[in-house]
């Protein structure tokens, strides 16, 4: 079965030319693990994006609620729950803030 992405939350990929294309997806916080890791990397990630994989060319400045995020990392094989299947077709991005928007939100 296909995953619905809610239509009310579009998320906009930024290209390095500028070019913005707006895209459905799932946005959440990441995870206490995820959080841990990246920290420990000297990241610090503030979202996690899930989309389908044919909608993302390699971006790596995603705009959502006006705030700029830039990718940390990104995984192809996304589940939307612990213990699901992962999905192939899914595409799971963890983001943090631009340092120029670090404190918005």
């Amino acid at each position: 079965m296909a995953r619905v992405f809610d239509p009310s939350v579009e998320i906009v990929l930024v290209a390095t030319d500028g070019a913005r294309t707006g895209v459905l997806a799932d946005v959440r916080s990441v995870g206490h693990t995820e959080f841990y890791n990246s920290v420990q990397r000297g990241t610090r990630p503030q979202v996690q994006i899930d989309m389908r994989v044919q909608e993302y060319g390699g971006q790596e400045k995603i705009v959502h609620d006006g705030v700029m995020y830039t990718l940390i990392r990104s995984y192809v094989g996304s589940s939307s729950a612990r213990g699901a299947a992962r999905n192939p077709e899914i595409i799971e991005l963890i983001c943090g803030k631009v340092a120029a928007d670090v404190g918005k939100n």
